[in-house]
């Protein structure tokens, strides 16, 4: 029922903390007897055995990385802003990709035989950035809808067209919020040349005002977006001629909160740049979605991240990715490295974060 689904959202925002129990499927699940989760207990000694059976063997799988690689040479030490955002939102299929060469392709990479006849959520999303972008140079909807045909973004026939009806308010809307924000203040980006020890961030800011930068995504907000625009704020903060405040509004589909200035920016950057540096020898243990589920529910964090990483019988973990099924391949990522860099990274994001504002 939607409404109760509702209703136990809402209950769960006020507590600060989860009404339901998601059980494992499997009596003999690991996390029945880990610990890490009061709420999950078995007494029988013969499933335990059973739990600690399954772990074993998966300890015994080699790990995929049993020793550091050698550091990055200097290729690898001047690195664009957008490239270490890259690294943030995904550290583990940065090191496969990019270090290694190595893609792992899984089903949802296959090309179609057969053309869609309804858009799913990455088409819908391509579309609405399309619309967005249309809009803003003032093409209507007849315009827009013949330009999104001609780069195969629709499906054909009538449901394109109904397609593009049905998102073309929305997106109006947000454009309308995000011009007003704007206000003819804009600026040109700021090209960038940051040396942050012996790294040099270079690229450049964009979406800058006299009163801060503004970022966006038309859709929901999203953990690997918040790890992306705290890295970029960061950096303003480094970088900002006295003319630009050091302050970042986002905007997206269900929010919009502005990122404050903040003092000890160097000093956070330089663990950033650190943790990049770590993460091109080796998978390093960090998870966006479980590390931000960690440090926003302060009463049952350890739980919190475990449930985000493993999932369940009902939805994916942020742990079944396959890059990091095999970089962590016969180890439990979920330890006290990972807290201490979920809130290395993630930590001071509370202090600077104002609704609305």
């Amino acid at each position: 029922s939607i409404l109760v689904s509702e209703l136990l959202d809402y209950v769960g925002d006020a507590l600060g903390a989860k009404v339901v129990t998601e059980h494992p499927l499997q009596s003999f699940s690991r996390r029945y007897f880990d610990g890490h989760d009061a709420r999950l207990v078995s007494h029988s000694a013969e499933l335990c055995q059973a739990s600690s059976a399954v772990r074993r063997a998966v300890a015994r799988s080699a790990p995929f990385a049993p020793t550091r690689l050698p550091p990055g040479g200097p290729e690898w030490r001047t690195v664009p802003l957008a490239r270490l955002v890259q690294f943030f939102t995904h550290p583990s299929r940065f090191l496969l990709r990019e270090r290694l060469g190595v893609r792992i392709d899984d089903a949802d990479s296959r090309v179609e035989s057969r053309e869609p006849f309804l858009l799913d959520g990455l088409g819908r999303y391509g579309v609405r950035q399309a619309l967005l972008a249309l809009q803003q140079h003032g093409a209507d909807a007849a315009t827009a809808e013949r330009s999104l045909r001609g780069r195969g973004l629709l499906p054909h026939g009538t449901v394109g067209g109904l397609a593009v009806e049905a998102e073309w308010s929305g997106v109006q809307a947000f454009g309308q919020r995000l011009a007003a924000l704007h206000a003819g203040t804009g600026l040109p980006p700021l090209p960038l040349a940051l040396g942050i020890g012996n790294v040099c961030i270079t690229g450049q800011l964009d979406g800058l005002t006299a009163d801060g930068r503004i970022a966006h995504r038309l859709g929901r907000t999203r953990e690997k977006d918040r790890v992306g625009l705290w890295v970029e704020h960061l950096v303003l903060q480094m970088v900002a001629p006295t003319h630009v405040a050091r302050r970042t509004r986002w905007l997206s589909h269900d929010q919009e909160f502005v990122l404050t200035p903040v003092p000890e920016a160097a000093v956070l950057l330089q663990a950033l740049v650190a943790c990049y540096l770590d993460g091109l020898e080796r998978p390093l243990p960090f998870f966006p979605a479980s590390a931000w589920d960690f440090v926003s529910t302060p009463k049952r964090p350890w739980a919190a991240a475990r449930d985000r990483f493993e999932g369940s019988d009902f939805r994916a973990g942020e742990g079944d990715d396959p890059y990091h099924a095999v970089a962590f391949r016969g180890l439990d990522p979920i330890d006290d490295e990972f807290a201490r860099l979920a809130t290395s990274i993630f930590g001071p994001w509370a202090a600077h974060e104002v609704a609305g504002a």
